[in-house]
């Protein structure tokens, strides 16, 4: 018998040589019978140099040596995209993603199952090391580039804000400018709002919400409605209207003509274009625009413009 040494795996013995016995658990003759040469066996490779099977490199699988497949006993590199995360990976399968990646496979025209590995597209993300495809971000969310390697990457793109793993739109009067991990959105200045949800800049906070107006030498700045104004729109407003009849508001910032009144005292009368105080003998007590209430039989009151019905005196 030919011993046959560890570093002289992969050569042809002699023609006339017994079958090839070699002299480690790492090898194995070759499965065509024929060439009789040693191979390496699964999750080993053999070293150039030293012709010694070692185990194969982390990164990379060993199928093993064979006449068709891998006559010179060489490591297998994994797809793009994937790798094996130990040393002495036996096959295709043992390649995990990378960071960033996503594993697919498909079968073959041979039948065999064949491995690839997917960069994850925005929106997606894989930790790495698994099997696994690209998982989706929550609802509402995306990364800004492709490979991304972890849900911390999934953010709220502009016009938007994080809520519980998920993106929620930017309510009007609120913008947010650009991809975040804001829980919040930007809030417009007083008294100003945005036309639509889902705003994506401070510029689109334009427009004057009810009771204000803007100021027109700074469009960042609204203005409550002076007294005996109103403004009832969310418009590009650069003025209130004044109340029409002389009817005046009780407050700065009135959103409507409804809360133009008559003041205490003061009465609009039928057919007449401005209020004007209520005659003697008659009161009102309160903001509205009810008529002024007679004092009644035999009573009078000192003046015009009476606000309680204590002026009433006999």
């Amino acid at each position: 018998m030919i011993p046959v040494a560890a570093g002289l795996c992969g050569q042809k013995l002699a023609a006339l040589a017994p079958p090839c016995r070699p002299q480690i658990s790492h090898t194995m003759l070759r499965r065509d019978g024929i060439s009789k040469t040693c191979d390496c066996a699964p999750g080993l490779a053999m070293d150039a140099v030293t012709k010694e099977c070692k185990p194969c490199s982390m990164g990379k699988y060993c199928l093993g040596g064979d006449l068709t497949v891998n006559p010179n006993n060489e490591e297998k590199a994994c797809p793009e995209g994937l790798e094996t995360t130990f040393a002495g990976a036996k096959s295709q399968a043992q390649c995990f993603t990378k960071a960033g990646y996503g594993r697919a496979s498909r079968l073959g025209s041979n039948g065999k199952i064949i491995l690839s590995g997917v960069l994850c597209p925005e929106g997606t993300y894989n930790v790495g090391s698994n099997t696994a495809g690209c998982q989706k971000c929550g609802a509402g969310l995306t990364t800004a580039t492709n490979g991304s390697d972890a849900a911390s990457a999934c953010m709220a793109p502009a016009g938007s804000y994080l809520d519980k793993g998920i993106g929620k739109i930017c309510q009007r009067g609120t913008y947010s400018s650009a991809l975040s991990a804001d829980t919040t959105c930007q809030t417009c200045p007083p008294g100003i709002t945005t036309a639509n949800e889902g705003s994506t800049s401070a510029a689109d906070c334009s427009l004057a919400m009810k009771g204000f107006y803007i100021n027109p030498s700074n469009a960042s700045e609204a203005i409550a409605c002076p007294l005996h104004t109103y403004q009832d729109k969310e418009a590009v407003a650069g003025a209130c209207t004044d109340c029409p009849n002389g009817w005046k508001t009780k407050e700065t910032g009135a959103t409507g003509v409804a809360l133009c009144l008559a003041p205490p005292g003061y009465e609009l009368k039928e057919n007449a274009t401005q209020i004007t105080l209520c005659p003697t003998g008659s009161y009102k007590a309160d903001w509205n625009r009810n008529p002024c209430v007679e004092c009644g039989s035999g009573l009078i009151t000192k003046e015009e413009g009476s606000v309680s019905k204590d002026a009433c005196l006999a």
